[in-house]
């Protein structure tokens, strides 16, 4: 691992100049090359965990948010800058059709203390994940597009837009709820509400068929989250019964943030995709 010294400055424009911290950075692109692109799992994995260890040592050197980390490339970098709050995550295929996520996330506690914690993606081992609630050990690990930040009798959470690639043959789209408690990051709250079906979900999971293009994310005109209607594809031309693959079908749902939660809408009306593109992160 690289040593050097980062109290020489404190401007981010000066340490993209700064030689040693350029060399850590190309570094870690490096690294990001490889363990998305690399030939063979083994490389992947010893790529993806050097990474990061690499970043974990970077951030700490940077309690106060100084450098963006924009420049880094292949993976998800997210966050709340009025907030002292950032996220980074990435996939890693270490099997055939199987994946894994790494992430880090970087934060100030309300004593203004820097943290740096790493996630452990514990999703293929949570029964019921809509239903659970859980610390940085039992994340349900995801590749992280969009955050939306909402505020509630004082407290902010966090809204965090995922994907998954699952088992190679469907994908997943998830928003995931983050919250801090006693300094502590929560992931998922039972802000998803089904009234009609008088139920509850901690996060919302969006399953569909990997050649399918489904629509998950917050709309600013119309202030929603908007998602595909999930259907069955019926009989495929092998004539195999195809009930459980799932498509979009046209139409839509929704949710509409009312008095701290996430309502659920069971007809979206007069939606419109704009200038043809679906409000999709990835």
């Amino acid at each position: 691992m690289f040593a050097f010294n980062l109290q020489a400055t404190q401007d981010p424009t000066e340490l993209e100049n700064y030689a040693g911290f350029k060399v850590y950075l190309d570094s870690l692109n490096r690294l990001s090359d490889t363990m998305i692109l690399g030939k063979g799992a083994e490389n992947r994995i010893k790529a993806s965990y050097a990474y990061l260890g690499y970043l974990e040592t970077a951030l700490n050197a940077f309690p106060d948010f100084v450098y963006p980390f924009d420049s880094l490339r292949n993976i998800s970098v997210l966050g709340d800058e009025n907030t002292k709050f950032r996220i980074f995550t990435w996939e890693l295929l270490f099997a055939p059709n199987k994946y894994r996520h790494l992430g880090i996330i970087h934060y100030h506690t309300k004593k203004k203390e820097p943290i740096v914690k790493v996630l452990n993606d514990f999703s293929d081992n949570i029964r019921n994940p809509q239903d659970t609630v859980a610390g940085i050990n039992q994340w349900y690990g995801c590749f992280y597009y969009k955050i939306l930040r909402k505020r509630r009798k004082g407290e902010f959470k966090y809204y965090m837009f995922g994907w998954d690639m699952n088992d190679g043959k469907s994908y997943k789209k998830v928003i995931d709820v983050l919250t801090f408690f006693d300094d502590e990051p929560i992931f998922g709250a039972q802000d998803f509400h089904f009234t009609d079906y008088n139920e509850v979900r901690t996060r919302f999971i969006l399953e569909y068929d990997k050649h399918a293009s489904t629509t998950m994310n917050y709309d600013e005109d119309m202030k929603l989250i908007v998602f595909d209607h999930m259907a069955p594809i019926g009989k495929s031309q092998s004539g195999k019964d195809d009930k459980d693959i799932l498509i979009p079908d046209g139409s839509y749902h929704a949710f509409k943030w009312k008095r701290g939660k996430w309502i659920f809408i069971e007809k979206l009306f007069h939606f419109k995709l704009k200038d043809g593109e679906a409000p999709i992160g990835r």
